[in-house]
């Protein structure tokens, strides 16, 4: 895996959305500061069967749709946090992804790449997480396929053929060491992560993390 710091206040703002990524993937219900009805939430919400978004410039906060005072937003299927929705990617270069997620996180990112005055509350985004949970094997080759043909041989990086043989032999021994590893390609200002995640129950079948990181600036007011 190549080298890829992980600065202090990306970890501490990104530590939130994953805390609601886990509770969804155990069938968990948000807490009272995730509730969308509650004044004290830290992120918006959204709910929806079709979700886009333009990453082919880095973003501003209402280019998002991420509201004074919030850390960021979560997105999920209308009624059902337990089904997929599509989403619609633009990226760097022309590249567009068509992607069927459980979960969408936009997270405002302040770290030491960026203005020292920026807030978690105040600043831009700068991660995207999309959660995907399979039931079967069969199913995650398929995801990791199709993502490799997407991104195309230019965009696909370290999503290799060998990368995803390796994976699937992972994912198939459970949760015997060693873990799957970390797969990262650079599309434009964007780096784009894949980390494959093997259930603890029998029950839950593999999952996958599919991460974009920035520290790039918007081009506009960055506060939104």
């Amino acid at each position: 895996m190549s080298a890829h710091p992980i600065l202090p206040s990306r970890r501490s703002v990104t530590a939130g959305c994953l805390a609601l990524i886990l509770a969804l993937t155990t069938g968990g219900c948000m807490n009272d500061s995730n509730n969308p009805d509650d004044r004290g939430q830290v992120a918006d919400h959204v709910e929806t069967d079709h979700y886009e978004l333009d990453l082919t410039e880095p973003p501003t906060r209402a280019d998002v749709g991420i509201s004074d005072g919030r850390q960021g937003l979560s997105v999920y299927f209308k009624d059902d946090t337990s089904r997929t929705f599509r989403t619609d990617l633009a990226l760097p270069g022309g590249l567009t992804l068509t992607l069927h997620p459980r979960l969408v996180v936009v997270d405002a990112t302040d770290n030491l790449e960026r203005p020292p005055e920026l807030t978690p509350e105040t600043a831009p985004p700068g991660h995207v997480g999309l959660q995907f949970s399979f039931d079967t094997t069969a199913q995650a080759e398929a995801f990791m396929r199709d993502l490799a043909a997407q991104l195309g041989p230019d965009h696909r990086g370290e999503i290799t053929d060998r990368y995803i043989t390796e994976t699937l032999g992972h994912l198939r021994r459970g949760t015997r060491p060693p873990s799957p590893r970390i797969a990262e390609t650079r599309i434009g200002y964007l780096l784009l992560s894949v980390q494959p995640r093997i259930g603890t129950a029998p029950e839950q079948g593999p999952h996958f993390l599919v991460d974009f990181h920035w520290t790039r600036m918007p081009t506009a007011d960055s506060t939104g």
